[in-house]
C-alpha cells in the first residue's frame, strides 16, 4: 500500500505536465506524458465558463466507449483517481473509464446544499450546480467523448455532501455514488434530516453507494475516544462523524441498494480520499472481475471447451447488463486461450475459443487466420485454406499469405 500511495503522490506532482492544452493538441509533444485534456464549457445555469479536465483511455483509438466518472473538487483529485482507475483496470478489476474532473470556481457556493450563515456568503448552490451537471455537462460529455450511459459521482468533504445530495434528490442521475467523509453535519444536518425517508425507502434499483468515514474524532478537541464511544457522544466535536455514520447506516437498510461503508481509523479527513477511492472503485465494480480462471489452468481441466467458453460469455453478458452496453471478451485474450490449448494438442478445447472470436469479431482478419491455424494443426487442409483465404479477403495478417501458399496444390 505504501508503494501504491507513493505512485499516486508522484502522479499528483506531475499536474503541470500531464495535460494537453486541448483535445486537438493532445500528445503533439512526444516528450510529454499526458493523462488528460483541459476542456471548457460555458454554463448558462451558472452564468460562467467552467473548466473541465478529462481523461480518456488510450484504447479509445479502437472505437471503444466507456462508463464515466464525474469527479468533484477536480483540481485536487484528478491525478489520483486517474492513477487508481488505470491500475485497477490494468488488473481487470474494474472497467476502463472516462474521468471528468470539475475544478472549482466558487467552491463554497457550488458544494454546499443550503444557505448557512449571514447573507453575505454564497453558500447553498449545490442544487443549481447539480442542475448544471445534469442539463449541460453530461450532454456535453456525451456529445464530445466516447461515453456510455453508466455514470459514477465521486466527492470528498463538501464534495461528498453534494454526492449525498444527488443521491437523495437526483437518484436517476448516477449509477454509483462515492461519498468520502462527506460534510453531512452542514447546516445542523439539514440534508440528513430531510432525506431520511428517501434514503431508507427510495427506489435505488441497480444503484450502488460507498461511504468512507475518516478518523475525525479527536481533532484536538476530544482525547482518547473510541469510534464506538464517538457514536454515542452528543457534542459538536463528533457531529461530523456521527452524521456520516447515520447516513451510511440508512443506506444499508435500503434493500434495493448495493451499499457499503468503511471507517478508516488511521486516516484523517485530508488523507482518506486516496485509500477510499481505491477500495470504493473495487466495491462499486465488484462484479467486473472474472474469478474463474482456476478452471482454465488446471493440469486436467474438468470442463469442456464449450463449458469454459460459456463461463466467459456469461460473465460478459452480466457486465453488459450492469453497464447497459454490450461488452465482449477481448479478442486477444480469447486468442491467447485458444492457442494455449492448441499448443497442448487439446484440439477439442481449443476450437470453441477460435469459434467465439469469429462470432464476436466477424470483420477481424486475425480471427480467421487463427482458425486457419487450428484447421492446419488438425490436418484439415480444405478448411485451413478456406479460413486463410477469408483472412486475406479482410486484409490478412503477417504471415497469412505465406501459410496459404504452402497449403495450395502446387501446379
Amino acid at each position: 500500500m505504501k508503494k501504491f500511495i507513493y505512485l499516486i503522490a508522484i502522479l499528483s506532482l506531475l499536474q503541470n505536465t500531464c495535460f494537453g492544452q486541448n483535445q486537438e493538441s493532445n500528445n503533439t509533444n512526444t516528450n510529454q506524458i499526458s493523462i488528460g485534456v483541459r476542456d471548457q464549457i460555458y454554463s448558462k445555469i451558472l452564468g460562467e465558463e467552467r473548466s473541465i479536465w478529462v481523461h480518456v483511455p488510450e484504447s479509445s483509438i479502437y472505437g471503444l466507449e466507456y462508463p464515466v466518472i464525474f469527479l468533484l473538487d477536480g483540481e485536487f483529485h484528478f491525478e489520483s483517481v486517474v492513477g487508481i482507475m488505470r491500475s485497477n483496470a490494468i488488473s481487470r478489476l474494474i472497467p476502463e473509464m472516462i474521468i471528468v474532473a470539475i475544478p472549482n470556481t466558487d467552491r463554497y457556493r457550488d458544494l454546499s446544499t443550503s444557505h448557512f450563515g449571514d447573507d453575505s456568503n454564497t453558500s447553498g448552490g449545490a442544487d443549481n450546480f447539480t442542475k448544471f451537471i445534469e442539463s449541460e455537462l453530461i450532454p456535453y460529455i456525451d456529445n464530445n467523448y466516447p461515453t456510455i450511459s453508466h455514470r459514477t459521482l465521486i466527492g470528498h468533504s463538501l464534495g461528498g455532501l453534494v454526492v449525498a445530495n444527488a443521491f437523495v434528490k437526483y437518484p436517476h442521475l448516477f449509477n454509483n455514488y462515492l461519498a468520502i467523509d462527506p460534510s453531512l453535519g452542514w447546516d445542523n444536518q439539514k440534508l440528513l434530516n430531510e432525506g431520511r425517508q428517501q434514503i431508507k425507502n427510495g427506489n435505488y434499483k441497480s444503484k450502488a453507494i460507498y461511504v468512507a468515514i475518516a478518523n475525525t474524532i479527536n481533532n484536538g478537541q476530544v482525547a482518547d475516544m473510541s469510534f464506538e464511544k464517538a457514536l454515542q457522544d452528543t457534542t459538536t466535536a463528533t457531529l461530523h462523524l456521527r452524521s456520516i455514520h447515520e447516513f451510511a447506516e440508512l443506506t444499508k437498510n435500503n434493500e434495493q441498494l448495493v451499499s457499503e461503508w468503511k471507517y478508516y481509523p488511521d486516516e484523517t479527513h485530508k488523507t482518506v480520499p486516496i485509500v477510499a477511492e481505491h477500495h470504493a472503485l473495487k466495491f462499486l465494480f465488484s462484479w467486473y472481475e472474472f474469478k474463474d480462471w482456476d478452471k482454465f489452468y488446471t493440469p486436467e481441466p474438468k470442463l469442456t471447451g464449450e463449458q469454459l467458453v460459456e463461463l466467459i460469455v456469461s460473465h460478459f453478458n452480466n457486465i453488459s447488463e450492469k453497464l447497459g452496453h454490450t461488452y465482449l471478451p477481448e479478442e486477444y485474450e480469447i486468442n491467447r486461450l485458444a492457442y494455449m490449448y492448441l499448443g497442448q494438442n487439446d484440439f477439442e478445447r481449443a476450437f470453441p475459443f477460435f469459434e467465439l472470436n469469429i462470432k464476436n469479431f466477424p470483420e477481424s482478419a486475425n480471427a480467421y487466420d487463427s482458425m486457419g491455424d487450428y484447421y492446419n494443426s488438425v490436418s484439415d487442409t480444405a478448411n485451413a485454406i478456406k479460413y486463410f483465404s477469408m483472412s486475406l479477403e479482410l486484409g490478412g495478417v503477417n504471415g497469412t499469405e505465406e501459410k496459404l501458399e504452402k497449403l495450395k496444390p502446387q501446379k
